[in-house]
């Protein structure tokens, strides 16, 4: 078998190193393609998951034994913040997006109410 020449080994060194430069270039670019500007409807799902969490309504699905803390101040605090966003966009959104926010305030507000009635005489936070 033939032994490469240094220019010919130079020449593979520099293509494969070129190679390498194009795929971290086009793997970067993927990723900047893959970012979506964030949208209202991402805003309240954001502090709708918030609410979930504190009113001990999500799991952890990395973690099934993990146990959910109620947390009705906290939970409160992010319902408010839908509202207050409701409350301050008001003519401002579309009649999709304020559909949306109305109906999402009413069931976190529904089950708000529902948790607060179970945890009754207890502390704000507790273990579920």
């Amino acid at each position: 078998m033939e032994e490469k020449s240094d220019s010919t080994k130079q020449i593979d060194d520099a293509w494969k190193q070129q190679v390498q430069k194009e795929q971290v270039e086009s793997s970067s670019k993927d990723k900047q393609e893959a970012y979506t500007k964030p949208t209202f409807y991402d805003v309240i799902a954001m502090y709708t998951m918030q609410s979930l969490f504190f009113l001990g309504m999500l799991k952890d699905p990395n973690n099934p034994d993990f146990e959910s803390k109620v947390d009705l101040q906290s939970a409160k605090l992010n319902i408010d913040i839908l509202s207050l966003l409701q409350d301050k966009s008001k003519g401002n959104l579309t009649e999709e997006e304020n559909v949306y926010l109305t109906n999402t305030l009413n069931e976190l507000r529904v089950l708000y109410i529902k948790r607060a009635d179970d945890t009754k005489g207890k502390s704000p936070i507790i273990t579920t």
